[in-house]
Parts: structure tokens; sequence; C-alpha cells
């Protein structure tokens, strides 16, 4: 299975989507244009080691009823490129861990929360926080992981955002380079 289609399900009154396609290791594009979303409260480990994805599009999807994401895209080692939906509330746990080719995700405004460890082991180098009101989890940006030192400083990351802002102090007390 390399494409799917899920563009003609009738999900309006699915609330849980965990593990959808999960482990579907082949395959590598995804239409989800005219998905509906609106009731769904956990998407956790939805697109899980999904290996051969390469970007996805999340854009006109509803998540006003999302209470979980956790490892939502966790070992998608080839995902380079994500679209979030602008009223995205939160990054869950380990939701984008060992996503090693990931180079470009925009975080809209309207994540107010990123839990632990959800950008381990990712293929970026920088990331742009907006938002002045956001909670940062530990291990959560900045940070790589392997078995032998555990979990450590990503070398040569950045993160930009606003001055005073919790992107900053969460910086500063990781000692991860910041920048407006």
């Amino acid at each position: 299975l390399k494409e799917l289609n899920l563009s003609i399900f009738d999900t309006s009154k699915v609330t849980d989507m965990y593990c959808m396609v999960y482990k579907c290791s082949g395959l590598t594009a995804l239409d989800l244009s005219g998905f509906n979303t609106a009731e769904v409260k956990n998407m956790s480990s939805m697109f899980r080691n999904c290996k051969s994805l390469e970007e996805i599009d999340l854009s006109a999807m509803d998540f006003k009823s999302l209470e979980e994401m956790d490892e939502m895209f966790y070992g998608c080692e080839s995902l380079g490129k994500v679209v979030l939906p602008s009223q995205l509330p939160f990054i869950g746990s380990k939701a984008f861990y060992n996503c090693q080719e990931l180079k470009e995700i925009i975080i809209p405004d309207s994540v107010k929360v990123f839990k632990a460890k959800a950008f381990v082991n990712t293929g970026l180098n920088s990331l742009k926080l907006t938002n002045d009101t956001i909670e940062i989890d530990d291990y959560c940006i900045g940070y790589n992981y392997d078995s032998e030192s555990g979990y450590h400083r990503a070398s040569d990351f950045v993160i930009y955002g606003n001055k005073n802002s919790s992107a900053i102090i969460y910086a500063q007390a990781n000692d991860i380079e910041f920048s407006c």
C-alpha cells in the first residue's frame, strides 16, 4: 500500500482514530482533504511507524475536540514536511519522535502546550514559536536520544521566538540558542 485516499470515508461520527494507519510502512502519500475530524478526541499513534510517509497536510482537519495526539507521527522516518491546522491546541508527547527527516513544520499560534519529547530525534535544526503563552515540557525541543548517552541537546539547534516568552525561558534553561 503506497497511497491512500481517505477523503471518501464518512468520519463525521468517529471519535477515536488511535492507530488508524499504524505501521503502513509502504505508505508514501495520504489524501486527507474532506476528512471530517470534528468529533475526534484521540489521534494518538494515528500515523505511527508509517516509515515511508514523506509529507502530510493536516490544514483542512478540524482539531476542536482533540484531547490526545501522543506519538501521532512517532517513527515516521521519511516525514520531511508537516502542515498543521491553524486551530491545533497542543503538540502531544512524542508526537514527532524519530521523524529523522523532518525539516519543515510551522507551529500555528494556537498551540499553547508542547508535551514531553515531542520533537526528539527529528531533522529539525530550528523551531519558530511565536505564541507567548506556551508551556514546554522536558526534553521537548532541541533534543536527541540514544541508548548510550540518553537524552542530550541537539547540536546547533536554535529556537526562534519573542522576548520574555516561555520559548526563551525554555531555551535558557536547556542551554539552547535563542533568537528573536
